[in-house]
């Protein structure tokens, strides 16, 4: 049957596709149906495009080290929790049964005796038998007991504040790994962008000193210039290919790292750009937020909060603890002691004196205090160096950008009258090939310059808590 081409691919309207016009069509979309299906698969295998946010949170998807942090916090939260428990009463119930080497006995019958003699009594058996079993060999015994601490000396609440506490260390150690891995993955993620456009760099160079040598040939066959031109495009062009080579090895390398961070394989083109060398924030607000918000002094201040709570825990041991005390004993077989049912009262424990063991514990606690202060003031002088380091760092590579700026203008206007001066019999291969390897030095030292400003930039702003306002903008 032959197929009419032009009424298929006329202007479609709705049932074009009917049976009876175009033979088994529904046949025909469940065919490209199938197409779709199993093209999915495919698509989905294939790179896609990663911006730095993505890949942070593909990073806290797949990390060991932040997975570990978290469910540090978890434990932490049951621990809270576990203490609020010590402010209920306590519950329990107990059983014993025993079995003894003999019934525990009593025989009274030689004082009964004694005694029919004193009363004149002929028969001492007629006072009875003064003998009986006490406890037999076999018994058992079943209760219900209750305990509800009414006073520790503030025991209880210094147990709970110092659990609430090391919960928000808790928080705060899985934020300071998840700004260590953040800052690691700025580092490789900007890395992987810098090798991708230096490949690109030797790639345009590579391009350029081909067309060159193209051209030096072709002069030197029309007798325009020396030999000696051409053996200069030669060794240039083998310079480019050999730059152009390691620069492709460098990628791969930094690809293998960011992907290993990642755990995650299926990127094809990094979408977040450089971040271009601006005037600064002056640094006064950089040192005041990087003392403010800096994971490492909170985690210090809770520290500090909770060395004084063990202190007033310690000094709480020289109070007396008093507990309301119950008990119900709900099964009794053969036990003489345990007759009565049940229970109530209180009771207070006192401790007087413990070989001053307490007087230790509270130099020691004191002690822990004086160490975390030193350590605030040490911690706070480092972070101030740190953030000075940074800024000085961000601000050269600022200056530096700015002049590889004016040099690339320069280098770019040099190189074009190098060419049409070569091209012109006016000018050596020599010069022109300066020229290329000129411009390709400065964009080289711009990209690394736009890399080390972007991850420092990174680090600078992930220790002062701003790290989502680095990734989206």
């Amino acid at each position: 049957m032959k197929i009419d081409q032009q009424r298929i691919y006329k202007k479609p309207h709705f049932g074009v596709f009917s049976t009876e016009r175009h033979y088994g069509s529904s046949a025909f979309l469940r065919y490209c149906f199938l197409l779709a299906f199993l093209y999915l698969p495919i698509q989905k295998g294939l790179g896609q495009d990663l911006s730095l946010l993505e890949a942070k949170k593909l990073l806290l998807e797949n990390n060991g080290r932040y997975e570990s942090a978290r469910l540090n916090t978890e434990k932490a939260s049951e621990q809270k929790k576990e203490k609020k428990g010590l402010h209920y009463p306590s519950l329990d119930i107990s059983g014993t049964y025993l079995h003894l080497q003999d019934d525990i006995s009593i025989d009274l019958n030689a004082q009964r005796d004694m005694a029919a003699g004193l009363l004149e009594v002929e028969d001492p058996n007629a006072l009875g038998d003064w003998s009986g079993v006490l406890q037999m060999q076999d018994f058992a015994f079943a209760s219900a007991n209750i305990t509800w601490p009414l006073f520790t000396g503030g025991r209880i609440n210094a147990a709970n504040k110092a659990a609430g506490i090391q919960l928000d260390m808790a928080e705060d150690q899985k934020y300071k790994q998840e700004n260590e891995l953040t800052i690691q993955l700025i580092n490789a993620y900007y890395g992987v962008k810098l090798t991708h456009e230096l490949v690109k760099l030797r790639q345009e160079v590579l391009d350029l000193v081909k067309l060159h040598k193209n051209r030096a040939d072709k002069f030197f066959e029309n007798g325009i210039i020396a030999e000696v031109e051409t053996l200069n495009a030669e060794v240039a062009l083998s310079q480019a290919e050999r730059d152009l080579s390691m620069a492709e090895k460098d990628k791969n390398l930094a690809e293998t790292a960011l992907k290993n961070i990642l755990n995650f394989e299926n990127f094809d083109h990094l979408t977040t750009p450089f971040k271009i060398p601006e005037v600064l924030t002056p640094l006064n607000v950089y040192e005041e937020k990087m003392i403010n918000d800096n994971v490492q002094m909170a985690l210090l201040d809770k520290t500090a909060e909770l060395a004084e709570t063990g202190l007033k825990a310690e000094k709480s041991a020289y109070l007396p603890s008093l507990a309301a005390i119950g008990n119900y004993q709900f099964f009794n077989e053969n036990f003489v002691l345990g007759q009565l049912d049940w229970y109530v009262g209180l009771g207070l424990e006192w401790n007087l004196f413990d070989g001053f063991q307490r007087e230790h514990k509270i130099n020691a606690a004191k002690l822990n205090q004086s160490q975390v202060s030193a350590m605030k003031s040490q911690v706070k002088m480092d972070l101030l160096t740190y953030t000075q380091k940074l800024y000085g760092s961000m601000e050269k590579q600022f200056k530096a950008y700015q002049s590889l700026e004016k040099e690339e203008k320069l280098a770019e206007k040099l190189k074009y009258m190098r060419d049409r001066a070569f091209e012109q019999g006016l000018g050596t291969s020599l010069e022109v090939l300066d020229a290329t390897v000129k411009l390709s030095q400065i964009q080289f030292l711009k990209l690394q310059t736009l890399y080390e400003f972007s991850k420092t930039k990174g680090e600078l702003m992930v220790q002062i808590g701003e790290t989502e306002e680095f990734l989206t903008k």
